[in-house]
């Protein structure tokens, strides 16, 4: 799993997930989005 966090003009971050005690699952997402900012997740099969 990598997340992804991009602000345009500001930063770009890309961080493997190793180590990190989370489940990707919609309720996580949707905290992040709720966060980062709608679309700020992305999938990445």
């Amino acid at each position: 799993m990598l997340f992804d966090v991009e602000r345009a003009g500001d930063f770009m971050v890309v961080m493997e997930a190793e180590g990190y005690n989370v489940l990707p699952d919609r309720t996580f997402i949707a905290r992040v989005e709720e966060l980062c900012g709608r679309g700020a997740v992305r999938v990445i099969d």
